[in-house]
């Protein structure tokens, strides 16, 4: 079914304070508004369906654009600006469970449109069709609570992300600073700000291998090049390669490749 105008369906008074309590339910066909800040007593969510716009508020001016999920807030200013041919569903919505919601995932004036959630409009625009004035509250709670649970899971999936871009950070690093003698787990460990222990068992479940035995290949094979090279002075190989004791560092290259460094370099030889 085609919607051709404005649509809202205003919701009978709520006195359940611990819950949500869903004031209204619209359709803006035709979001032309007087740019001026407002204040309202209200938060909202809306679901942008076609065209974009800007969403601006004190916090700052967000683009929104068909798909686009944003939020306002009770007693922050905003106001919705059309850039071209917006059109967007809102749903109004009040109650103390509200604040626990939006703190549980981190939704703030500062950070308030979500993109991705074009796929919401068919459902979104089903329920205004078909709810009724006893049952509008029900369906837009679940629709309220339906964002959430995707803003939640696309919360946690940038955390992972994030978690994981960082341990790329830490590898990329180690590969850029392997010769430094400083080089170790705990180092590297508190320069991205990690528990040596998660972060060794992070490093290890994204490159297939502990962090130690990664560091040391990196700079045996860095040692294999520089005796290829012409450098075959063992204590100048080991300073080279980020190793403080020549010892160890003839003791883990001949572990690796059977061979010392001396017995290495005669064979190329």
């Amino acid at each position: 079914m085609v919607i051709d105008m404005n649509i809202c369906k205003f919701i009978g008074t709520q006195k359940h304070n611990d819950s949500l309590n869903i004031i209204n339910f619209v359709y803006e066909k035709e979001a032309n508004f007087k740019q001026e800040f407002i204040l309202t007593s209200t938060y909202t969510i809306g679901l942008v369906t076609n065209g974009k716009g800007v969403l601006h508020t004190h916090s700052g001016d967000f683009s929104i654009n068909k798909g686009d999920i944003f939020f306002t807030f009770s007693a922050k200013a905003y106001y919705i600006e059309n850039l071209q041919e917006l059109q967007y569903m809102y749903i109004s919505f009040t109650g103390l469970r509200t604040q626990a919601l939006l703190q549980r995932l981190n939704v703030s004036y500062t950070q308030p449109v979500y993109h991705n959630f074009e796929f919401l409009a068919e459902n979104w625009e089903h329920i205004l069709n078909i709810s009724t004035d006893t049952n509008c509250d029900l369906f837009c709670e679940a629709l309220i609570l339906n964002v959430f649970g995707y803003v939640c899971r696309n919360n946690e999936e940038s955390d992972y992300s994030d978690k994981t871009n960082n341990i790329i950070r830490a590898k990329q690093y180690v590969d850029r600073n392997f010769t430094d003698s400083d080089i170790n787990l705990r180092t590297v460990s508190e320069k991205f700000s990690y528990n040596p222990k998660y972060f060794s068992a992070a490093f290890k479940k994204m490159v297939r291998i502990n962090f130690s035995e990664y560091l040391k290949i990196k700079r045996l094979s860095y040692a294999v090049s520089l005796i290829e090279s012409g450098i075959t002075n063992t204590n100048d190989l080991a300073t080279l390669c980020g190793y403080k004791e020549p010892l160890y560092f003839s003791k883990s290259f001949k572990a690796q490749y059977g061979v010392s460094p001396k017995n290495w370099s005669r064979q190329q030889g």
